[in-house]
């Protein structure tokens, strides 16, 4: 398979003097490694790609965060789960009306108040319906570009993602001093284990759930309808 590398994003290495580069790249170095994961589940239970996802984001170096958003009274069992898998070393709870079907503005709202307050370096998503529909949105609120797709983590800042409907390979690399945002395909990854751990698990403060509260008002839930095949 060809693979192809590039420069993400392109404009600003470009244009950057090559010392203001090699500071920035400095400077993200010497932060802290840490890592937010926004977890799927669905009837109060994790799924899988979260599992997958939380591998990638034990590569990545540093603590890692699991966040657990979703309807009053849905995050307790999901909590508990994210708390016993291995690699994972706090969990944030958030829990309202408005998170209850995933919709991606409140979700987009609360991750990004999340990360506005506590300044991860990374942020993680499966790149899943939820996933590339909540950490996309988050990242325009933060002013970063997110990378989709992520198959291969070479570092802190050099991943691997398919391009050209998966004919070929791109290492990308991502400069500056802003937070990763990244989407990550559940398939390339291994699921991380589960039963050995025992992550803290608490609220996320009332300013992060206000902002989700606040982002509510540009879509609403209508219903859904799911069918399933006979074959």
């Amino acid at each position: 398979m060809p693979v192809g590398a590039c420069i993400w994003p392109l404009a600003k290495p470009l244009v950057k003097p090559a010392g203001r580069v090699l500071a920035s790249f400095a400077a993200f170095s010497q932060r802290a490694l840490s890592t937010l994961v926004l977890a799927e589940h669905k009837d109060g239970a994790l799924l899988p790609n979260t599992l997958h996802t939380l591998t990638a984001a034990k590569q990545l170096g540093g603590p890692v965060t699991v966040l657990v958003a979703g309807g009053v009274g849905s995050t307790t069992a999901v909590a508990a789960a994210a708390s016993k898998a291995d690699g994972v070393t706090a969990v944030l709870t958030a829990e309202h009306s408005c998170l209850a079907h995933s919709l991606a503005e409140p979700a987009a709202g609360l991750l990004g108040a999340v990360q506005r307050s506590r300044k991860y370096t990374h942020v993680l998503a499966p790149s899943s319906t939820l996933g590339r529909n909540v950490l996309p949105r988050a990242a325009a609120l933060l002013d970063v570009q997110a990378v989709a797709d992520v198959v291969e983590v070479r570092d802190e800042r050099t991943f691997v993602r398919p391009i050209y409907a998966g004919n070929a390979l791109a290492t990308v690399q991502a400069v500056g001093e802003g937070v990763r945002m990244l989407t990550v395909r559940p398939t390339a990854f291994a699921p991380s284990a589960t039963g050995g751990g025992s992550a803290s698990v608490e609220p996320v403060s009332p300013e992060e759930m206000q902002a989700a509260r606040d982002a509510a008002g540009a879509s609403q839930w209508v219903g859904e309808e799911v069918c399933k095949s006979d074959l």
